[in-house]
Order: C-alpha cells, then structure tokens, then sequence
C-alpha cells in the first residue's frame, strides 16, 4: 500500500494560510474599515403621523417625486409625505386593515393591499385620489 500525501498537503495548505492571517493582522492590513455614509445620511427625521394616522405598517417611496407613501393599519389610510419637506402632504382613505403598499413609478399609481377586504386599492400619485379598487 501506498502512502497517501494527501494530509499532508492540506495540513501545510492551512499552516500557510494561517500564516498569511496572522502576518495581515500582524501588520494592520486586515482591518474593519469604517463604513462610508453621505453627510444627508446622517440626519435622521421622526415623523408624527397623528392624529389622522396610526399604526404605520409599511412604507413605499416613488424616488420619481419623493413622495413617501406610510400604510396606516390602525386608521385604514395612506400618509403621503413629502420627502424633501418631511411633511405629511395628503391623507387617502383605503379599505379595512391596509398591510402593504407598491409603487409603479412609470405610471404614478400606488397599490395599497387591505387585507380586511381582500382588495387593492389603487391611488393616482398626483392628485392622490383613490382611482379604483380591486376585488
């Protein structure tokens, strides 16, 4: 039988690598680099949804208008936010018990998911308007 070298290799394959680790960190060349943020990043903006929001359970933004759009589970409508302003714009009604919220950009419209009523409730980005709802 012939002797196998293939432990071998592995043990000198790990000594080096570790040798390598070592030296890196040794030497500094290894470490956490600070992650690199914009200045605007920085600023962090609460906002009062209240009195004509509550329960906020998701949010969409359409980064064609900065228009922010908050789901209200608790009060069944939809905050529209301006965000370069950081002020609630517009207040929408939508069905019972509202859970989620897309956006397509191209067309300006807003779906909102009532998961009350098992509906979809679509709102024109613009005039903010309830277009229709969908069974």
């Amino acid at each position: 039988m012939r002797p196998s070298m293939r432990g071998s290799v592995l043990t000198a394959w790990v000594a080096a690598l570790t040798l390598v680790s070592l030296t890196l960190l040794a030497t500094g060349a290894a470490t956490r680099a600070e992650p690199a943020y914009p200045e605007e990043a920085a600023a962090v903006t609460t906002l009062t949804l209240e009195p004509d929001g509550s329960q906020p359970v998701a949010l969409a933004v359409n980064s064609s208008t900065s228009r922010i759009y908050v789901v209200n589970a608790g009060s069944d409508n939809v905050s529209v936010v301006d965000g370069a302003s950081s002020t609630v714009i517009a207040t929408i009604p939508v069905g019972p018990a509202p859970r989620g919220v897309a956006i397509d950009a191209s067309a300006n419209r807003v779906y909102v998911a009532n998961s009350g009523s098992n509906e979809v409730t679509v709102i024109d980005g613009e005039s903010h308007e309830v277009v229709t709802t969908h069974p």
